[in-house]
């Protein structure tokens, strides 16, 4: 007989992928985790932005020629 799972929240489920992350192999993600999962979507979002355009911002443009 199998047992049945309680089906995870849509909320629940990045939590859950979240802290199943390999610290090994992505450390940086997991040093980020309590930022990650921190305040509310508004706040997550608006991180994220600032996140990516922090990354671009110190990311050289490739060079046209390669």
């Amino acid at each position: 007989m199998t047992a049945e799972r309680e089906p995870i929240s849509r909320r629940e489920r990045p939590t859950r992928a979240a802290h199943g992350v390999d610290e090994a192999a992505h450390p940086m993600i997991r040093a980020h985790l309590p930022a990650l999962l921190a305040g509310t979507q508004d706040d997550r979002l608006s991180w994220g932005f600032d996140l990516v355009i922090n990354g671009i911002i110190r990311t050289p443009v490739p060079d046209a020629t390669d």
